[in-house]
């Protein structure tokens, strides 16, 4: 993922620069950007690996679907992570 990639996801710029820097070590096994809200790191660890998840949750003052939206996806990401990893969220 590029920079330019990072910074169009707005929320996610702090995860996507932190990638930027360290994306050509061993430790990082993968990334994925969820959403504009949702970013997640997954880096080679002993004795687990971990994941990571960044998220920029939505405030009470948004719309209640755009809230359940928002932790549906965190949830997916939650589920998909492998069950032996450490989550850190």
């Amino acid at each position: 993922m590029s920079i330019q990639t990072c910074f169009s996801l707005a929320n996610a710029a702090v995860a996507c620069a932190i990638l930027e820097s360290i994306s050509g070590l061993d430790t990082v096994m993968g990334h994925r950007p969820v959403s504009s809200r949702l970013i997640t790191i997954r880096l080679r660890a002993v004795p687990f690996n971990i994941t990571i998840v960044q998220a920029y949750a939505p405030t009470s003052d948004y719309d209640y679907n755009k809230v359940e939206e928002f932790y549906d996806q965190l949830q997916n990401v939650i589920d998909q992570t492998p069950k032996k990893d450490i989550l850190v969220v």
